[in-house]
């Protein structure tokens, strides 16, 4: 312990101060990759989708609103209002099921109730199907981006980009 008679006057309440500071310091954990290159690389479908991280990553920062959620096919949906742009590419809806019941009840995205639908992440634009596949195919790096451009949920004009369940689909 030390004694305040041999610190200079105010030396306890700076070195309080700066104990304070360095606690309340923000802590390095590594590198984060933003939510849209995650996105992307989800999207390559190299590994079954992790829907809830990314409805999760929406709410945080307040792109989609949970409350708003539909269920659409089997699938839990969300409005992205403004949407999301990925390489150029706006998308404007986010869909997806868990099958996982642990973490659908965790996540609260997509109900207790299980549904037929496999583990899926699917992002809805208003870009005709070709276009979409021609963007997948730079983007993404898929030699066949065919499997994975479907129609909108909603009916709406425009193409969706889905993964399902099974890894390596490419």
């Amino acid at each position: 312990m030390v004694s305040s008679a041999f610190l200079p006057r105010g030396s306890l309440l700076l070195i309080g101060l700066l104990a304070t500071l360095t606690a309340c310091a923000p802590i390095e954990e590594g590198p984060f990759l933003p939510l849209e290159d995650e996105l992307l690389a989800e999207m390559r479908c190299d590994a079954a989708p992790v829907p809830g991280d990314y409805f999760g990553m929406l709410e945080v920062q307040r792109r989609i609103n949970p409350k708003s959620i539909t269920r659409e096919g089997g699938l839990a949906c969300a409005e992205i209002p403004g949407g999301l742009a990925l390489a150029g590419t706006r998308f404007d809806r986010i869909c997806g099921y868990e099958t996982n019941a642990d973490r659908r009840r965790r996540d609260g995205y997509f109900g207790r109730a299980a549904s037929a639908a496999p583990q899926t992440l699917r992002l809805e634009t208003s870009l005709p199907a070709p276009e979409l596949q021609n963007w997948a195919r730079r983007q993404l790096r898929m030699a066949k981006a065919t499997g994975f451009v479907k129609p909108r949920l909603d009916g709406g004009p425009g193409s969706a980009l889905e993964c399902v369940g099974s890894p390596g689909r490419k």
